[in-house]
């Protein structure tokens, strides 16, 4: 699978500015226990959004990323958030969710002269009911499924 496009995904996801909606409590609890880390490591832009971010990203995810983060072998660097996310994203498994909506999203993105960036194909970092979401904009016209997709990736 695509892991590095889903690496990619997850530091803009991490980067991201805005905030909406209600935000879960185990996401808010991991986002407390890693921005503390993350401020250290020079990091702290990556917790401007972090709840509304991480409520996107599927619990195992988020809970090796907090786990990588809190251990205290952790080297705390300007890479800490990257190498973590690595290490989190190779810890779970492809779901086939994740193979039919990187073929229905490669095909739509084809389809439609490439109007976003082929990362977006990557559904590997989401949860369950963002995966579902994803899957609902690629079924939408070509001028439509661009922005829906990117309203996910990069709220």
């Amino acid at each position: 699978m695509h892991r590095g496009r889903a690496l990619g995904l997850a530091l803009t996801l991490l980067v991201a500015c805005s905030s909406s909606g209600s935000e879960s409590p185990l996401a808010s609890d991991s986002c407390q226990s890693v921005c503390g880390k993350l401020a250290k490591c020079g990091g702290a832009d990556f917790c401007a959004n972090c709840a509304n971010t991480f409520d996107r990203w599927r619990p195992e995810v988020r809970s090796e990323f907090a786990k990588c983060l809190n251990d205290g072998r952790t080297p705390c660097n300007g890479t800490t958030a990257q190498s973590c996310t690595s290490i989190a994203l190779a810890a779970v498994p492809t779901r086939d969710t994740d193979k039919s909506y990187q073929t229905a999203c490669t095909d739509k993105r084809t389809a439609c002269s490439n109007p976003y960036p082929d990362d977006y194909c990557s559904s590997f970092l989401f949860a369950d009911e963002w995966v579902k979401k994803l899957q609902d904009c690629v079924a939408k016209a070509c001028a439509d499924v661009g922005p829906c997709i990117k309203a996910i990736v990069k709220p």
